[in-house]
């Protein structure tokens, strides 16, 4: 399994991505950190990886969504089973992809005063 906080974005294809980064690190200065930590998965999207605008809160230009083309590709190279990430609000805990290979885990209740989860 492999967890994080966001996602797969266009940087981020090999575990060893994230292994080679050097530390300390801001995610504004490193494009693989704001990857795993901004990226959204989408399941229907026909496109690997591609630009999210309406999440891109800082107007970097550099916030991505991923769909299960990514998935796919990312867990066939490096021989995982199973993305779990958090980034986003799911209202009953937990959210998985059709496909089983991606979980969604939110551990807050009323996120942000206003979903009811």
């Amino acid at each position: 399994m492999f967890c994080l906080h966001g996602g797969l974005g266009p940087n981020v294809n090999h575990v060893n991505d994230i292994v080679d980064i050097h530390r300390p690190v801001s995610p504004f200065s490193n494009p693989i950190v704001y990857d795993i930590l901004y990226t959204d998965y989408v399941e229907n999207d026909p496109l690997p990886v591609s630009e999210n605008k309406s999440k891109d809160y800082f107007n970097l230009n550099n916030t991505f969504k991923f769909s299960d083309f990514k998935v796919d590709r990312f867990l066939q190279e490096t021989g995982l089973n199973m993305i779990i990430r958090s980034k986003e609000c799911t209202f009953d805990g937990y959210q998985r992809s059709r496909s089983g290979a991606v979980t969604t885990i939110t551990s807050c209740t009323d996120y942000m005063g206003k979903y009811g989860n």
